[in-house]
């Protein structure tokens, strides 16, 4: 990915598939993808805690096996923002 540029011809459920963002607050966010259809347990605005089942590894999405695709984030939109270090 080019930053500042979304992925050419994708949406956010094609490129991701089934997916959470997590806002961690001081402008940074998790992204979780390629979760398993029908897996994710949280709903937006929930209060995640460490060690909680947010879903489960899939392979939704832009993808050809299981994985989950996992990056910290500059905006809540994955295919518009930067990742961070």
């Amino acid at each position: 990915q080019v930053p500042g540029t979304a992925p050419t011809g994708l949406t956010l459920e094609q490129y991701g598939g089934n997916h959470i963002v997590q806002d961690l607050g001081n402008g940074n966010y998790a992204f979780y993808a390629h979760l398993q259809t029908g897996s994710v347990t949280v709903t937006p605005g929930d209060q995640l805690t460490t060690g909680q089942a947010i879903g489960k590894l899939g392979n939704s999405g832009n993808t050809d096996a299981p994985h989950l695709h996992f990056h910290i984030m500059s905006t809540p939109d994955p295919l518009r923002s930067d990742g961070l270090p």
